[in-house]
């Protein structure tokens, strides 16, 4: 009898087990179910991640680009005697009389996250109109500033009062020029 009894509780001890194995076998079953289930989702999203990463990519390597040519086009610094000699010699081409050229020292402007140095050279000059606008004209196409813009114009035409003789003077006009250099990294 004692066997017997020795043969129940093993018996009841290993029908416990099982129980509690065929219970933890059955929520992995219902874990794998929900993991295979899951899984073609999840690649594809993999897919869709790893194929937008590489757009992303290509459009980070394209403005970078960009940038550099940007940047490439600012020269890295103002050379103010370089400057005044070429808007001198343009004024000269123009028949101009400069009556002043003044350049401030550079000044640091922000355009989105990066930062320039502009250097503004105030010009006045005199002479017929037609040679101030040739002028304006070729400031605003030169390849000598393509990295200027022309921020302030100013053109004086004088006329002898009326009814009175004598000659008027030389419209006059006087402008300011930012030039924008590019300090690097």
């Amino acid at each position: 009898m004692l066997a017997l009894g020795v043969f129940v509780i093993a018996f009841a001890s290993l029908f416990v087990v099982y129980s509690r194995q065929a219970s933890q076998q059955k929520d992995l079953k219902s874990s794998l179910a929900e993991a295979k289930a899951a899984y073609p989702q999840l690649t594809s999203q993999i897919k869709t991640l790893e194929s937008q990463l590489a757009q992303r990519q290509s459009e980070l390597a394209a403005e970078l680009l960009k940038l550099s040519k940007a940047k490439a086009k600012f020269p890295p610094s103002v050379q103010s005697i370089d400057y005044y000699q070429r808007l001198l010699a343009i004024a000269g081409d123009c028949d101009l009389n400069v009556i002043s050229l003044t350049a401030s020292g550079p000044r640091q402007q922000k355009a989105d996250s990066l930062t320039y140095l502009v250097t503004t050279f105030d010009v006045a000059v005199s002479g017929e109109m037609a040679s101030i606008l040739d002028f304006l004209h070729t400031l605003a196409t030169s390849q000598d500033f393509t990295s200027a813009t022309v921020e302030v114009i100013n053109i004086n035409i004088t006329q002898p009062p009326t009814g009175q003789g004598g000659t008027s003077q030389k419209p006059q006009a006087t402008l300011s020029l930012d030039i924008y250099a590019y300090p690097g990294e």
